[in-house]
């Protein structure tokens, strides 16, 4: 795709530049685009094209942020780029050894911090508890006097405060002193990425150069989740030779930061500091998405049925993934579902073994639905009712009409519990003309229009719908659903 080929070209380029320059810092690109708009296509393609000369690291920050440490999926991901690397014997494996035994300081801190914080939020209660066991003690069971009371109270205050000065004056050097350590943990876990990234460069004949580490649906994770990655490759990873690509939906993390920090805070601003570009990834067409899909699937063409048209703009013969994409814009799918669409095609595709060609009119909508996690139907549903195909005139003299797309849809629907002999006798006009064309052509090729045994052949039509529910068990994520409410709208 050109578009991934510019945007590899800038890359480089200003690695290049600020290698040049000696500016010991990462690059980060922000690419942007709103939710279903096919950034995660786009990163997967993406880095199959870096993946020939880089190695790349990839991260869902949705599906880690529920290990609660950034840095714990960052040292993960970047070991599985590594991985073709890391002979036993390779100075890149003692390197990233090094860099790995850097990080563990950094990722106890973090949680030793949370177990800290934990007990400073109980330190001022047990505070409390001691003074007011010392004024128990100070008071005397039978005395009524209001002013020996009052001055045992005021002791222990006095005391109080003197503790309280000496535990500040604790506590400061404590911080002092992990904030020496960290700050020494940090730099000796950058020092430590350099040299793997040298030993990387060098071993490789400069070919790997630089190391790519791609995060995805930053936007979805949880916010805090998020503001903790972004400060771990702000502070940990701003080193040469490394970049950073991070796609997201810059407008819905922006109201995710809001949420921690208040609406008043300025995330806009906030998440500036962060990124050295933000891209703006144009909206890529669902016939884009198809016609690529199609090809890397290597799906048969000869597999499926493609009616000619008697659309405006569109030559009446067109190619099976032509046709496909068309279909899916007339049905208003979107390009993150388009993909799904294409991976539950593909199945249905390869486990078909019938001398038949699939109809993609009666099959298309079902797999729509499936996608969106819909009862399965044939029926279209939404619909911009504006492709045509060409069908049978009214007058029976042969001649072809347009007939609707969601129309022909419709009519494969309402007829598809009767016998085939009964489907194939379908009206002459209209939409049931061209159903019944069809369900002929099925009645003559897989029976020779006949039935030995006397009993009404079935259309194998009927068993699209139990096919796509035994294609749904093959994976999990067929169905685009989005659990909403983890922390805003998509």
């Amino acid at each position: 795709m050109g578009e991934a080929l510019m945007l590899e070209r800038h890359i480089q380029e200003r690695v290049a530049r600020r290698s040049l320059n000696r500016e010991s810092e990462s690059y980060i690109l922000a690419i942007d685009a709103p939710y279903g708009e096919g950034k995660s296509w786009f990163l997967q393609r993406f880095c199959k094209q870096l993946g020939l000369r880089h190695p790349v690291a990839r991260i869902d920050a949705w599906i880690d942020d529920a290990n609660n440490e950034p840095m714990v999926a960052l040292m993960a991901a970047i070991n599985e780029a590594l991985a073709p690397y890391l002979t036993k014997d390779s100075k890149i494996a003692s390197r990233f050894n090094a860099v790995k035994r850097a990080a563990l300081p950094i990722i106890s801190k973090a949680v030793v911090g949370g177990a800290s914080k934990f007990a400073q939020k109980h330190l001022g209660d047990d505070f409390l508890d001691e003074v007011l066991f010392e004024i128990e003690a100070q008071e005397k069971p039978n005395s009524n006097e209001k002013d020996s009371k009052s001055d045992a109270i005021d002791g222990v205050i006095a005391s109080a405060e003197s503790s309280v000065a000496d535990l500040i004056d604790r506590h400061s050097a404590k911080l002092i002193e992990d904030y020496t350590k960290r700050a020494e943990s940090r730099d000796d876990f950058k020092n430590n990425m350099r040299a793997l990234l040298k030993a990387l460069e060098k071993e490789t004949s400069g070919a790997c150069a630089p190391l790519f580490v791609v995060i995805d649906e930053l936007d979805r994770c949880r916010p805090d989740y998020a503001i903790s990655l972004l400060e771990k490759v702000k502070h940990l990873f701003d080193i040469e030779n490394v970049v950073f690509i991070m796609a997201m939906n810059a407008d819905q993390l922006e109201r995710g930061i809001s949420a921690v920090y208040g609406e008043k805070f300025d995330s806009k601003d906030y998440l500036r500091r962060f990124f050295s570009r933000k891209y703006e990834l144009r909206k890529l067409s669902v016939e884009e998405i198809v016609m690529e899909e199609f090809r890397l699937l290597e799906l048969d063409e000869k597999k499926f049925f493609v009616p000619h048209l008697d659309t405006a703009g569109c030559e009446p013969v067109v190619s099976a993934p032509k046709f496909i994409s068309l279909a899916l814009d007339e049905m208003k799918v979107t390009p993150r579902e388009a993909s799904r669409v294409m991976d539950a095609l593909a199945l249905f595709h390869d486990q078909w073994i019938i001398d038949l060609e699939i109809e993609l009119v009666a099959l298309l909508p079902m797999i729509v639905h499936l996608v969106r996690a819909e009862p399965i139907s044939m029926d279209l549903g939404v619909s911009n009712d504006s492709l045509y195909l060409r069908g049978i005139s009214s007058n029976g003299a042969g001649k072809l009409r347009p007939i609707l797309f969601k129309e022909v849809a419709t009519r494969f629907s309402a007829v598809s519990n009767n016998p085939l002999p009964q489907l194939a006798a379908e009206g002459a006009t209209g939409a049931a003309s061209y159903v019944g064309e069809r369900f002929a052509h099925e009645l003559a090729r897989l029976h020779g229009n006949g039935w030995p045994n006397g009993r009404p052949p079935r259309s194998v039509i009927l068993s699209y719908a139990d096919n796509l529910r035994l294609i749904e068990r093959f994976t999990d994520d067929i169905a685009d659903e989005f659990e909403s409410g983890r922390w805003g709208e998509v």
